[in-house]
């Protein structure tokens, strides 16, 4: 399985498992998921507060 975003790859998706409501999986990314790479650390970051834009 593959991660993608429009029309972008950002990487490959392997191992994935289900607990209840919650995925876990490795994501094993390429070259283009280094513009992405502030967004995935901000949605891990339990601590980090998203503002919403509208």
């Amino acid at each position: 399985m593959f991660l993608y975003f429009q029309d972008e790859c950002l990487g490959e998706i392997q191992d994935i498992n289900t607990e209840g409501m919650w995925m876990y999986d490795k994501l094993i990314p390429n070259q283009n998921i280094v513009k992405f790479k502030e967004f995935f650390k901000a949605l891990t970051d339990e601590e980090n507060d998203f503002k919403v834009l509208r």
